[in-house]
């Protein structure tokens, strides 16, 4: 019970922003926590350790606003998943979040970044989006000047 306190203290803050949830469900041993705004999923994973996911629904999937339709339930070819970190390259937010217990800094850190970039919690990706192509790109020159 205290994961699903220390989850909803990091993000309840998103409810501000329109997202509905927690929506919390089990599947074996994993946790799932997910915040859910039409077409962005922020999913909160617990096993062992934490893992925060952001996703964008390529179309908008009906009852998983309310909590009807789990993450797990949908195609993941229907999902794009966006990497979180791609806002702090620096590692400034994460040396700023300071907790001995690591699963409380993960969860801080991933809400801080959150807190930090409101628009991305209004839909708009073009951080990550900008970010993730130049690095496709570095990574492709990269591969190709070893040739």
């Amino acid at each position: 019970m205290s994961v699903i306190n220390n989850i909803d203290k990091c993000f309840g803050f998103v409810r501000e922003f329109g997202f509905h949830g927690p929506f919390a469900y089990h599947i074996d041993r994993a946790f799932y926590n997910d915040y859910v705004k039409d077409d962005l999923i922020i999913s909160i994973i617990y096993d062992d350790r934490f893992w925060i996911e952001f996703i964008r629904t390529l179309e908008i999937i009906p009852g998983l606003n309310t909590g009807e339709t789990k993450l797990h339930e949908i195609d993941p070819r229907r999902l794009q998943f966006y990497d979180l970190t791609l806002l702090d390259r620096k590692g400034r937010i994460f040396d700023s979040v300071e907790f001995i217990d690591y699963d409380d800094k993960i969860l801080w850190y991933y809400s801080k970044l959150l807190r930090y970039h409101p628009p991305v919690l209004h839909g708009d990706l073009s951080k990550l989006r900008v970010k993730q192509g130049f690095m496709r790109l570095f990574r492709r020159k990269k591969k190709v000047s070893f040739l």
